[in-house]
């Protein structure tokens, strides 16, 4: 039918010639030498270091504050965007990217609660999951609360990310 309707697609004899090759399934070394030169590519970008996530989810120097303050043993209550990197870096999360295995409510709760306007208040979801220290962009409204609530003081902060320990 499309044949007829677009004549240059009818059946046209094969040409023959060096390009044979690329007309066939190549078979199992063609997927071989696939698979090797996509290894290369990847070895040499992550070499060259170039994959990396994007700096605005990368409290790399947070990350080091609280390690060197002893904060990682603890409890964190992160930044949704943060909790890749630290997966990454070891660190257990309370929320990451992948929100199907939290549940909406989950996440939404949290949102709410970053932003101050959810049915719990952060006050309350901190003291329930029993938090100790806390992960957060700088501009988050979250924050303003902390600076305000008795029990928390601000120990780092940088253009990335923003710390708050609980104090006991």
């Amino acid at each position: 039918m499309l044949a007829r309707q677009f004549p240059a697609i009818a059946a046209q004899p094969r040409a023959s010639g060096r390009f044979d090759m690329f007309s066939r399934p190549s078979g199992p070394a063609g997927l071989a030498a696939c698979l090797g030169v996509a290894g290369l590519l990847a070895g040499v970008l992550i070499g060259l270091g170039r994959v990396a996530p994007p700096l605005e989810n990368s409290p790399t120097a947070a990350i080091a504050f609280a390690r060197d303050a002893g904060l990682t043993k603890g409890r964190v209550f992160n930044h949704y965007g943060f909790g890749g990197y630290l997966i990454s870096a070891g660190i257990p999360t309370f929320i990451d990217g992948r929100g199907e295995l939290y549940g909406g409510d989950f996440v939404k709760r949290h949102v709410e609660a970053v932003a101050l306007r959810g049915e719990e208040p952060l006050e309350a979801m901190l003291d329930r999951y029993t938090i100790d220290w806390t992960l957060l962009m700088p501009e988050q409204a979250a924050n303003r609360l902390l600076a305000r609530l008795p029990g928390w003081r601000r120990a780092y902060s940088d253009e990335v990310a923003t710390i708050f320990v609980r104090e006991r």
